[in-house]
């Protein structure tokens, strides 16, 4: 066994060690930027809280889509919270002229997710 021997054996042991770190590392990296669990384009920070959840379109359409396959009962509970931040942002910019229309749509959204009996109760 000369030197030709061990070049041989040298070269076939990198590749193996290649071979290996492209199969471990390298595939399920691809796999997992290919992947559609996760939202494009987005940073971590914005799965961080449901308030960043929720005020971002691409992960606020997969936790809707989430909710509607596994828990669709729950999906009552998201659209209350958006009425309500939809209603906090009406009401600051609300004048005290505009207080009766405000309190109509208040009491719009208490009877709708809210009270006993409503279309869309949610029940905590």
């Amino acid at each position: 066994c000369g030197p030709v021997f061990d070049v041989i054996a040298l070269s076939l042991l990198i590749l193996r060690g290649i071979v290996c770190f492209a199969v471990s590392v390298m595939w399920p990296l691809y796999k997992s930027y290919r992947s559609e669990i996760m939202p494009y384009g987005e940073t971590r920070e914005c799965v961080s809280s449901i308030e960043m959840t929720l005020s971002t379109q691409t992960p606020l359409a997969f936790f809707t889509r989430f909710l509607e396959r596994d828990q669709p009962e729950r999906l009552n509970i998201l659209y209350l919270y958006m009425q309500i931040k939809l209603f906090e942002e009406v009401a600051s910019e609300t004048s005290g002229q505009e207080i009766n229309q405000l309190y109509e749509r208040a009491l719009e959204i208490f009877n709708a997710y809210l009270k006993e009996g409503g279309e869309n109760y949610v029940e905590f």
